[in-house]
């Protein structure tokens, strides 16, 4: 595995790069103040900017600070308007693999933004990072993030009965895993 890092990466309708200090307030409006994007992530709605602002400072630290720190913020080439964010959230050196998160903002689902850069992460991390498997998972109540993995060509590998709990609801929910490998 090379530590390259985040670097710009351009494909036909966006453009993903580092996420900066002033992107807080599109990230607050577009995505992590709403509900209905963070009912399917780790992580917890934003009440304020300053939570937002505060989460940004943490990621644009990690740069150059951080090995093997690959993060970017998924922008429309035609605006430059941040629509949501992709990173390896987790790195297995000792496996040269790495797990792929990703959130959108609700207002740009259905668009196909999010097939589009997660095409364009594999293919980095195949071609420039030398990765051999890229995996990823979701809640069994999203499927719309798996049809997404299935899109770039991403393997239903398993399901892990009960592994999450949906926020909204307080039930266990399945977990819902798909992998890649380097052809």
């Amino acid at each position: 595995m090379i530590d390259i890092g985040t670097i710009k990466i351009e494909t036909e309708r966006l453009i993903l790069r580092r996420i900066e200090k002033d992107d807080a307030n599109k990230m607050f409006q577009n995505w992590t103040s709403r509900p209905k994007v963070s009912r399917y992530t780790r992580w917890n709605v934003h009440k304020t900017l300053a939570d937002t602002e505060k989460y940004v400072n943490y990621k644009v630290n990690r740069y150059g600070n951080v090995p093997y720190c690959y993060d970017w913020v998924v922008t429309l080439k035609s605006s430059g308007e941040p629509i949501g964010e992709i990173e390896a959230i987790e790195i297995f050196l000792m496996d040269n693999a790495v797990e792929v998160g990703y959130c959108y903002g609700d207002d740009f689902w259905g668009k196909g933004y999010g097939t589009e850069a997660l095409k364009a992460f594999i293919s980095f991390m195949f071609d420039k990072v030398c990765v051999d498997k890229i995996f990823a998972d979701h809640i069994s109540t999203n499927p719309a993030s798996g049809r997404v993995m299935q899109k770039t060509g991403m393997k239903f590998d398993a399901v892990l009965k009960g592994y999450l709990i949906d926020k909204n609801t307080g039930k266990r929910e399945d977990k819902v895993c798909y992998s890649i490998d380097r052809e």
